[in-house]
């Protein structure tokens, strides 16, 4: 359940990334006869605003029906491979003069080892090179060009999906030791709370500005006051019969051989006239 939770939440970002993806290649392709002097031609035109729907739509009707299916590799190496081919058939489509959609391929790689570490990456890295290969070669034949073309980009490919498997994998391996700890400093607090919550002591915190911070159970009832009611209010307006315990502290000046002053220390607490002592 819980490894279908955390693929199931990492499809999500995957999901999230291609939608902004995805506004921004829209913006580009209404924009670009604004801001660039070679205006795209009709079909092209046609073709982009084509699979933008196709793309926007199963990124909809994915994201509606994800919290009610099992999440698995299947699952996630079919939407690696729909953006491949939605990538494909930008550069199938797309001018000669003009065509960098090949970069797409390495923005889906990066996005797929962010979501899902080195196997993600690699099998992303896999995709983009069988796909690539594909449409270069039917496009282009077999060329020199085509070939030369196809073996730069698989090799970035390639590069780009080792050092982002790695890398993704440097970055699970830190969050689950950051899950770690912050899960034992919880266990501890709550350990220590509950210790403290069932002493018979009174027991408070306060800050430096004499706000309270945390007042347990005994407290409440020496004090005759609830926490709810106490915490991050001042003491002075809680318990003034308090203040003399923090503002009376008499303290003496720690000098060295040099006689120089290094620091203070407390040595006594005066709270002559109150009702309550500390020991």
């Amino acid at each position: 359940v819980s490894s279908n939770y955390d693929m199931r939440e990492s499809l999500k970002w995957m999901l999230l990334a291609r939608t902004a993806i995805l506004f921004l290649i829209l913006f580009t392709v209404l924009t670009k006869d604004i801001f660039v002097k070679s205006p795209m031609s009709e079909v092209t035109f046609q073709h982009s605003l084509l699979l933008i729907s196709c793309s926007f739509l199963m990124t909809f009707l994915q994201g509606a029906i994800l919290e009610k299916i099992i999440v698995h590799w299947g699952w996630i190496v079919g939407q690696i491979i729909f953006d491949a081919v939605v990538t494909s058939l930008w550069i199938y489509w797309g001018q000669e003069s003009e065509n960098v959609f090949p970069i797409f391929y390495l923005v889906q790689i990066l996005v797929v080892s962010l979501s899902f570490y080195q196997r993600g990456a690699w099998i992303s890295s896999l995709i983009a090179v069988l796909f690539l290969g594909g449409i270069t070669f039917s496009k282009y034949g077999f060329f020199s060009s085509s070939w030369f073309m196809w073996a730069v980009y698989s090799a970035i490919f390639v590069i780009l999906g080792m050092v982002g498997g790695v890398l993704s994998e440097e970055l699970r391996r830190t969050t689950e030791n950051l899950k770690k700890k912050t899960a034992e400093v919880e266990k501890l607090t709550e350990f220590q709370e509950r210790i403290i919550a069932e002493i018979p002591t009174g027991f408070l915190i306060v800050d430096q500005d004499m706000k309270i911070n945390f007042i347990n159970p005994a407290a409440e009832h020496i004090l005759g006051v609830l926490a709810r009611d106490s915490v991050g209010k001042p003491l002075a307006t809680v318990s003034k019969e308090l203040m003399p315990f923090f503002t009376q502290i008499e303290s003496e000046e720690i000098v060295d051989s040099d006689e120089e002053v290094v620091g203070e220390r407390e040595t006594s607490v005066s709270a002559t006239g109150s009702e309550f002592h500390r020991s």
